[in-house]
């Protein structure tokens, strides 16, 4: 199995198509540099959604899993947060079947760290190809429930993708012989 190493989007965007305050500065989840999106007194957010990866996983590679990580924190420790939606976004614009949030209410940290879903052979709920993940669409759409926190903040999108590679190899190219053995 091989992975695309980690990778940062090239566009994050505030997507309302679920209900709640929208994100602050999202193009700021690009890089992690510590320059955040963030909001405040959230309850629910909308999805902060990040596309345009980069990918080129080989054609004809089979999709073995997905992995997101989201490098984010809270301004107050105190303050029970949880994920509300984490989804995968198709090529098509859609989103996943699965919804990979963690719904047990717990504290993020109020250090800037990685919060990571999916893994090496969790596909989401979902039928990969290599099309769909090169795609400039495919992506990860994010949103929290706050409880009324102070303010939440991501620093960092990335996603990695694990692949099979199926490719033939290539006419022409050289390859090692076993000895001759003489009988």
């Amino acid at each position: 199995m091989s992975d695309t190493g980690w990778k940062s989007p090239g566009t994050v965007v505030n997507d309302d198509s679920v209900s709640g305050k929208s994100w602050q500065n999202p193009d700021n989840a690009k890089i992690e540099d510590g320059n955040t999106s963030y909001i405040i007194e959230p309850a629910y957010t909308q999805y902060l959604k990040a596309t345009n990866f980069g990918f080129s996983v080989p054609s004809g590679a089979t999709i073995d899993g997905i992995e997101v990580g989201v490098k984010r924190k809270s301004s107050d420790a105190g303050y029970w947060i949880l994920d509300y939606s984490v989804k995968l976004v198709k090529s098509d614009g859609g989103f996943s079947v699965a919804n990979r949030a963690n719904t047990d209410p717990g504290q993020w940290s109020t250090t800037l760290t990685y919060a990571f879903y999916g893994g090496s052979s969790d596909l989401w709920g979902e039928s990969w190809t290599s099309s769909d993940i090169n795609n400039s669409n495919f992506g990860i759409a994010f949103s929290v429930d706050g409880y009324d926190e102070p303010s939440l903040e991501v620093d960092h999108i990335q996603i990695k993708v694990y692949y099979t590679d199926n490719s033939t190899p290539v006419v022409g190219q050289k390859y090692a012989l076993p000895p001759f053995r003489r009988s």
